[in-house]
């Protein structure tokens, strides 16, 4: 997303005019907005009506970052953009999200909280893939996580879930 660049290399400077110029565009988008929010609902968080999480095939996979990651950071995203958030890091956006109180404070932390462990699993599975010289993907096995970091998913994903629900109902009101 061009929204979220980053200079790596040159006067910094031009860099933030284009960031300060496409803030004052964008924070009045209501159609980038809708369009940010309808593509963040692609993807269907699978947690069931009593909470639990439905996995794909017998072999109980799911896709973290598509399922988790991606609810979080785009949520953020648009309520970065809704208020014209300058941070492109999405940590540094829950906390200014917070201090301006768009977002509760509880929920910055379960965001946060969220994402380190989805990060954590997925980094986890990633080495253990690069170790064993199979290619790289966001599918962890459930079975091959111990109960602690089972209930620790379920709880990252319900909280990603829950930002979902709350991108849902922002589009409703755009």
């Amino acid at each position: 997303m061009f929204y979220d660049f980053r200079p790596i290399y040159g006067d910094f400077s031009l860099a933030e005019e284009v960031r300060t110029f496409l803030i004052e565009t964008v924070q009045g988008s209501n159609l980038l907005q809708f369009l940010l929010v309808k593509d963040s609902l692609r993807w269907k968080i699978p947690v069931g009506p009593l909470g639990m999480i439905n996995r794909t095939k017998k072999t109980k996979i799911l896709d973290i970052k598509k399922i988790g990651l991606i609810q979080i950071i785009n949520t953020v995203r648009i309520y970065a953009i809704k208020y014209g958030i300058k941070e492109v890091n999405t940590i540094q956006r829950l906390h200014r999200l917070k201090e301006i109180k768009a977002m509760h404070p509880r929920d910055v932390e379960n965001a946060k909280t969220a994402l380190h462990y989805l990060h954590y699993y997925r980094l986890k599975h990633n080495l253990h893939q690069l170790s064993e010289g199979q290619p790289i993907s966001n599918e962890i096995r459930i079975l091959d996580l111990s109960k602690e970091d089972k209930w620790k998913l379920k709880e990252a994903i319900h909280i990603a879930a829950r930002m979902q629900q709350a991108t849902k109902i922002t589009l409703n009101r755009i």
